[in-house]
């Protein structure tokens, strides 16, 4: 694995990176891909434009980079990855909630998740806010009861709302080819 010096994962964005077996180009700019010691993919990050492009040759990193491929070009909009999550139990079952009932294509507000969840939304922000895959884990399908919401900690406009927009737009077909 490549390894450089570690960021915090609290914050979306990596200029120096943590260990990815890939760099990959998107529509939304550069992705670190990791992926465990048992295979499965653990994290997904923005990373700083100046990080070079790499896939490491493993399979399942192989898998992570043709699922984000196929989501990117439009052809699949659905994951059925083998994924490992690292979070709080409550934070974990807000991911699996999110992962497995909201749909492509469909929104959920913070409220309503927490009303599942039996939880409040702010907790619920927090949760999505600490997601290790974005992309994968759909907290961009989270919005405010009157707007778009927030994004990876960030609630104004700037890179991580504009990537959310992106990500809504895409999942309905009118995303703009680049980003």
């Amino acid at each position: 694995m490549r390894t450089h010096n570690r960021h915090s994962l609290s914050h979306p964005i990596a200029v120096n990176t943590p260990d990815f077996s890939a760099i990959i180009n998107s529509p939304l700019g550069k992705l670190g891909i990791s992926i465990n010691a048992e295979h499965l993919i653990c994290g997904i990050r923005f990373v700083d434009e100046n990080i070079p492009l790499f896939v490491e040759p493993t399979i399942k990193n192989h898998l992570a980079f043709i699922a984000l491929t196929r989501y990117f070009s439009g052809s699949c909009l659905e994951f059925s990855l083998p994924y490992q999550l690292a979070g709080t139990p409550f934070q974990q079952r807000v991911w699996q909630t999110l992962f497995t009932t909201v749909p492509t294509g469909q929104t959920i507000t913070y409220q309503e998740l927490a009303d599942l969840l039996q939880s409040g939304p702010r907790a619920v922000a927090n949760a999505c806010r600490h997601n290790p895959l974005p992309i994968i884990i759909p907290c961009h399908r989270v919005v405010a009861k009157n707007g778009l919401g927030g994004y990876s900690g960030e609630n104004t406009e700037g890179k991580f709302i504009r990537i959310k927009r992106w990500l809504l737009q895409h999942e309905n077909g009118t995303a703009p080819i680049s980003h």
